[in-house]
């Protein structure tokens, strides 16, 4: 696993990036870590340069191992964009979501 840190063009904050590499045929990929089930989408939506795009992300877990991986790959999933639709009064994006573990 590589960890890359770069600055933001916000004053006082950073991005940070995980590469995890796999033995599977996509050796780099976009990951999201399934320990917080997947809540870090609701913050990484509202920043998609194509929000009507389909995209896929693999999932990694904590092993909260002493020793070994930092994290376990666990499969991937699939986010489709649906359609728009209301709720509680305000325009939302609608995704769906496929998953192979």
């Amino acid at each position: 696993m590589r960890c890359c840190c770069s600055p933001s063009p916000l004053p006082q904050t950073f991005s940070r990036s995980f590469v995890i590499k796999p033995k599977r045929s996509k050796p780099e990929q976009s990951i999201i870590v399934y320990n917080f089930d997947l809540g870090s989408l609701n913050f990484a939506f509202r920043h998609l340069a194509e929000p009507e795009k389909s995209f896929t992300l693999g999932i990694a877990d904590p092993t909260l191992a002493e020793q070994g991986p930092v994290f376990a790959y666990k499969g991937e999933v699939e986010v489709k964009f649906v359609g728009e639709e209301k709720r509680e009064g305000v325009l939302c994006r609608k995704c769906s979501f496929e998953a192979v573990f």
